[in-house]
């Protein structure tokens, strides 16, 4: 929403400018100079919108970035949904627990626990962790059929 706003005020002030510099430009040699000064103008409010639309939400990291964090997960553990959907049910599928961020050994126990086989990936990160889980496919709270392979990266001491 922010952004929108940032986009329309830099549009608005934009057109102030150029409407400006026309009246002001008669003088002026070079009124190709017109157009690239309002596009850059509107370039840096909508830049700055964009970055306080990132912040408004909470976030560190541009959208869409994994953030990673260096503190030790929780000991407590994920527990897998005991009833799914009843569509998935019907099809036989069960669903994929959220395994990140937890220890390798309750991961590995979790995906076991729903009917899942694990095989498991080790990546070496300086600012990570050792054995804790980074990534996993298929998506957690996905369904699959059982005995589907959920694929786990975890990470290793650099």
């Amino acid at each position: 929403m922010l952004f929108a706003v940032g986009v329309f005020l830099g549009c608005v002030a934009g057109l102030v400018a150029a409407m400006t510099l026309g009246v002001a430009g008669r003088s002026v040699t070079n009124r190709q100079a017109v157009p690239m000064i309002v596009s850059l103008l509107a370039l840096v409010v909508g830049g700055v919108a964009l970055v306080e639309s990132t912040r408004s939400r909470g976030h560190d990291a541009p959208a869409g970035l994994p953030v990673v964090s260096t503190a030790p997960a929780t000991t407590s553990t994920t527990s897998v949904p005991s009833t799914a959907p009843e569509d998935a049910v019907a099809a036989g599928l069960v669903r994929v627990p959220n395994v990140l961020r937890l220890p390798e050994a309750t991961a590995l126990s979790l995906v076991r626990k729903a009917g899942l086989v694990t095989n498991v990936d080790s990546i070496a990160l300086a600012n990570v962790p050792a054995g804790y889980v980074m990534s996993q496919s298929p998506l957690p709270e996905s369904t699959a059929p059982p005995g589907t392979t959920v694929n786990l990266q975890v990470s290793a001491r650099a």
